[in-house]
């Protein structure tokens, strides 16, 4: 059997419409090692003989997409920068130690984090490792900034203001990351079969 049945063969099996990644893994699976070039000339030959065609994925709303279980880490770091707000409000500094710890994802991951999400969306460009560090970094960058531009203003600096401004912060930038990574979803191409 040939690349070409083989590839027809998934598209009729899988609903006749898949992600190029996940033919070229089943393939992988079936024969072994796949020459990308080879594979891509296969493809690209398909679509000249109408056999098959590119689509755009449009299933998903933004809406769906926000909600679900994929994107849990969105849900999950909303839930944890809210607990750091309440706790550096609400707890005494009696506890100063307990409270750092728990503050301490808000002042310096999260405002990084969203801000490297929202450049960087697609999974591959960066490992989870240099996204973790990049993302401490670049929260170490944006403190002083938030802390300047409130300083200049009426309310200055002071515990409420501070954590309230982080945390308005870091939720805008973690929402734009999450629309930044759902228009990268919506864009990839899913090979629909044409026979």
């Amino acid at each position: 059997m040939s690349f070409e049945e083989d590839i027809l063969n998934y598209l009729n099996k899988n609903l006749e419409k898949t992600r190029i990644k996940e033919i070229l893994k089943y393939l992988e699976e079936k024969h072994g090692k796949i020459n990308k070039v080879e594979f891509s000339r296969q493809i690209y030959y398909l679509i000249q003989e109408n056999k098959i065609k590119l689509v755009e994925n449009k299933k998903r709303s933004f809406i769906s997409y926000f909600f679900s279980i994929e994107n849990s880490w969105y849900l999950f770091s909303i839930i944890v920068i809210t607990l750091s707000l309440i706790s550096s409000i609400l707890m005494s500094n009696k506890y100063i130690l307990i409270k750092g710890i728990v503050v301490s994802p808000l002042l310096f991951f999260y405002p990084g984090y969203g801000i490297i999400e929202s450049i960087y969306p697609k999974k591959e460009e960066w490992s989870e490792l240099e996204r973790g560090a990049l993302s401490i970094g670049m929260s170490l960058a944006i403190l002083p900034l938030l802390g300047l531009i409130l300083n200049l203003l009426p309310i200055g600096l002071n515990v409420y203001s501070v954590s309230i401004s982080i945390y308005i912060f870091t939720l805008a930038i973690l929402f734009i990351a999450k629309y930044r990574k759902y228009q990268y979803e919506k864009i990839r191409w899913v090979i629909k079969n044409e026979s």
